[in-house]
């Protein structure tokens, strides 16, 4: 994978941009393609939460309460939605989240989606346990790349993988805080999900 290759995809999907965006209107849609051609074990990995999920359908409820309403007889409207963060400048007020393993999920998915977020003037972030290094997707990220650290037990280590990431360009660090034990990932475990990845005679099943 390289920028050259990934130019000639993004010219790509500019062609058929509104075709795409007509037949995949609403996240739910991407989510069925997504479940068409994501092996399970990915799809598991990518969207379980812990437990029975009750805080995954809770976020979906609180989302639900936020309502925009509209002004009317202001004239023409430009809507700007640009925000400034940590002294720099976006296009809009999101990002790309940090995923581990983001390789289980697609090939070079780290190097697609910083790429992405370039183009798009949005920040991207990249996990400690990113399938590809800082070095590798620090190219990608036209300077607006933010690194997520799981502080690791060791403090060398740690400043170890900060250094690396200051060094690939990733300016901007987040600090993970996490609960003290693993969560239970009920979902992920059924579909053969564990940690570290190992494959299985059931998980490659679900291939």
């Amino acid at each position: 994978m390289n920028k050259a290759s990934l130019e000639k995809a993004f010219e790509r999907y500019q062609k058929q941009k509104i075709k795409l965006m007509n037949q995949l209107p609403a996240v739910q849609d991407l989510r069925r393609k997504a479940m068409q051609r994501l092996p399970a074990v990915s799809l598991a990995y990518l969207e379980t939460g812990t437990d029975e999920e009750v805080s995954l359908d809770q976020n979906i409820v609180d989302l639900q309460k936020i309502c925009y309403k509209p002004q009317f007889l202001r004239g023409d409207l430009s809507p700007r939605i640009s925000t400034q963060l940590f002294g720099e400048t976006y296009s809009a007020p999101y990002g790309m989240a940090p995923i581990g393993l983001t390789g289980l999920i697609w090939p070079h998915a780290e190097e697609i989606l910083a790429y992405a977020a370039a183009k798009y003037e949005i920040p991207s972030s990249l996990s400690t346990v990113a399938t590809q290094t800082p070095e590798t997707v620090g190219p990608y990220t036209d300077g607006r790349a933010w690194f997520q650290l799981y502080t690791p037990r060791h403090e060398g280590h740690a400043h170890q993988l900060m250094d690396r990431a200051w060094q690939a360009g990733y300016k901007t660090l987040l600090v993970t805080v996490d609960i003290p034990t693993p969560s239970r990932r009920q979902r992920s475990k059924r579909a053969g999900v564990t940690m570290p990845p190992v494959i299985t005679p059931h998980s490659s099943g679900k291939l």
